[in-house]
């Protein structure tokens, strides 16, 4: 999985998958996090399988602010985990060319205002597409993702969705 890192380092990918079974990465996640913000190949990036929850809360925040420096990404999935919402708010802010966002099953950590701060970001960002956020709900009980949910459905370009016809809503914690 070293080679993984390698391709980033040498920017010679354009789409990355991590899962928790990628123990090299976990154990070398601070290369990783150099890579990124050195690269300039990267179109996609999947963090799958909660891999992002097999990382210390100080390393996920600085692998996702990593991302803020891949002004090439055009895509980014994270299934599982727990995320800071402003780790997300942040890539959109900073990424104009984001075109895909998918949280799928991630518990959102942050206080209200984080929240509202990720609704903006989606209100005013220009290029992204597809807003999906699928089976999530936040840390702190009382904060709702109906605000998200509603500001990716509001954005005038493309077709989003916030989650299929058949599956279950995001609801409160």
């Amino acid at each position: 999985m070293m080679q993984v890192i390698e391709q980033i380092e040498n920017n010679t990918t354009s789409k990355v998958t991590f899962t928790c079974e990628d123990d090299d990465v976990l154990d070398n996640v601070h290369r990783l996090i150099a890579a990124i913000k050195k690269n300039t190949s990267l179109l996609t990036i999947e963090f799958l399988d909660e891999f992002l929850g097999c990382l210390r809360s100080d390393a996920r925040s600085e692998l996702l602010g990593a991302l803020t420096k891949l002004q090439s990404l055009q895509e980014l999935r994270i299934e599982g985990g727990l995320v800071m919402i402003v780790d997300i708010a942040e890539i959109v802010c900073d990424i104009p060319g984001l075109k895909v966002l998918t949280l799928d099953n991630v518990v959102l950590q942050g206080i209200e205002k984080d929240f509202t701060a990720m609704e903006l970001s989606l209100h005013q960002h220009r290029s992204l597409k597809e807003f999906s956020i699928e089976k999530c709900h936040t840390a702190v009980q009382g904060i709702s993702t109906s605000g998200l949910e509603l500001a990716g459905q509001k954005q005038p370009v493309g077709a989003l969705r916030t989650s299929s016809p058949n599956a279950p809503r995001a609801r409160t914690a």
